[in-house]
């Protein structure tokens, strides 16, 4: 399973990193967008900044959208296959 997020996460020019996967793999078994609220949630021991620094260069890259779910919390959801977020 961590190929196949190390492959994604390099089709995107991301180096994959211990936490970039983990924060991967959380997005991925979701089906629904997650706040860094949420997501911190799924951690024990980890510092926000570092999720939050993680979910920015994936967002620069084109790997997650981030939404705002109109209560002025933004939340986060893989791009599908097909997207065409950056265009």
């Amino acid at each position: 399973m961590k190929n196949d997020y190390n492959n994604k996460l390099e089709q995107k020019k991301i180096k994959p990193t211990a936490m970039r996967q983990l924060v991967y793999e959380v997005l991925s078994k979701h089906k629904k967008a997650l706040s860094l609220y949420e997501i911190e949630q799924q951690f024990d021991n980890v510092d926000r900044s570092t999720i939050f620094r993680t979910l920015r260069t994936f967002l620069d890259n084109y790997l997650i959208h981030s939404i705002d779910d109109g209560s002025g919390a933004v939340r986060y959801a893989l791009c599908d296959d097909d997207c065409t977020c950056k265009l």
